[in-house]
């Protein structure tokens, strides 16, 4: 699973792109590391979906009120990987873990996009989303490796 998140981080942050591979691979080792929990992720998923949704509605809306254009989000401003990366991981985390991971990785993304046009004065038009959600994922993945938080289960505080 960690593999497939760091072929990811790699690909997203060299190549600007991520081929399909790694993201089947990261799909296949959650499914595989959640499948003890199978009746938690038959009520977790569908929700956390329908979240995922409404979030990306609510953006391309905003996108949509701030240029005043009905662009597809996809074709600007966002990446077919990151999206695929977020579904993927609603198999990952509880409702309330998911909105966190989500939020803490657009804030570490603007960071990142803050740090490197204007310390390192490396212009970036894009950030590169997948790739620091799987830096994320990653380390959530060593924090419950070493503890017995599980972010399909317990809530983070």
């Amino acid at each position: 699973m960690s593999s497939g998140s760091a072929v990811i981080l790699y690909q997203d942050f060299k190549f600007r792109f991520v081929h399909i591979i790694p993201l089947l691979l990261l799909f296949f080792g959650v499914i595989g590391y959640n499948a003890r929990d199978f009746e938690l992720l038959r009520i977790i998923v569908p929700i956390n979906i329908l979240f995922l949704l409404f979030l990306l509605g609510f953006l391309h809306f905003y996108i949509f009120l701030r240029t005043s254009r009905l662009d597809w989000i996809f074709n600007r401003y966002f990446g077919l990987a990151d999206i695929i990366m977020l579904l993927i991981l609603c198999f990952s985390y509880s409702l309330y873990n998911y909105i966190l991971f989500i939020l803490f990785s657009s804030v570490v993304s603007l960071c990142f996009w803050v740090v490197s046009n204007y310390v390192f004065r490396k212009r970036m038009v894009r950030i590169p989303f997948a790739g620091v959600v799987a830096i994320l994922h990653i380390a959530v993945i060593v924090v419950s490796g070493f503890s017995s938080f599980n972010p399909l289960i317990n809530l983070m505080y």
